[in-house]
């Protein structure tokens, strides 16, 4: 009788052990899906506050000028989704990428000084670490040609090149 027992409580334990370690890597690959996709939400709601049309607003905001009903339209919508993109970090957002956004948050100026884009890149760092995405080793930079000064002042340099050629052909 316990001959037949022993192989039966293996293939038994066997089989519970693969049921344990299969759900623990789909619970670790659905919290990886979520925390991406908050992150993608939160990196979006940042995107849409330093899009053009939206920087002079904010600063506006910042200075606490008078908006009118359309700025402020524009800035209840930025709030509603920083507010929801925040709430998602901070419940699904790994302790790393909770410090982070936090310590970006410290900075005063956010992106606009060298502190701030490190932070913000360091930021970034941790997210893309969360979501086992490759290491990048010049992201600070990177992050800066793609979302921050690169294509403003690059904007501008190709803004300032149109208004000569248009200076020249008057």
């Amino acid at each position: 009788m316990t001959e037949l027992l022993i192989p039966v409580l293996a293939g038994l334990s066997t089989g519970i052990l693969g049921f344990l370690l299969g759900r623990h890597r789909d619970l670790e690959r659905h919290n990886r899906e979520t925390r991406a996709t908050v992150y993608i939400e939160y990196m979006s709601a940042q995107a849409a506050l330093t899009r053009p049309w939206s920087q002079p607003i904010f600063e506006k905001f910042l200075r606490q000028e008078d908006l009118n009903g359309d700025e402020w339209g524009h800035m209840a919508e930025l709030f509603e989704r920083f507010s929801n993109a925040h709430s998602k970090v901070l419940i699904y957002g790994s302790k790393s990428v909770v410090e982070k956004l936090s310590a970006f948050y410290d900075i005063r100026d956010g992106t606009a000084s060298p502190e701030g884009k490190i932070a913000y890149a360091e930021l970034i760092a941790a997210m893309r670490k969360d979501s086992n995405s490759e290491q990048i080793s010049n992201l600070a930079e990177l992050t800066d040609n793609i979302v921050l000064d690169g294509p403003a002042k690059r904007r501008e340099k190709l803004g300032q090149e149109l208004l000569a050629k248009a200076k020249e052909i008057t």
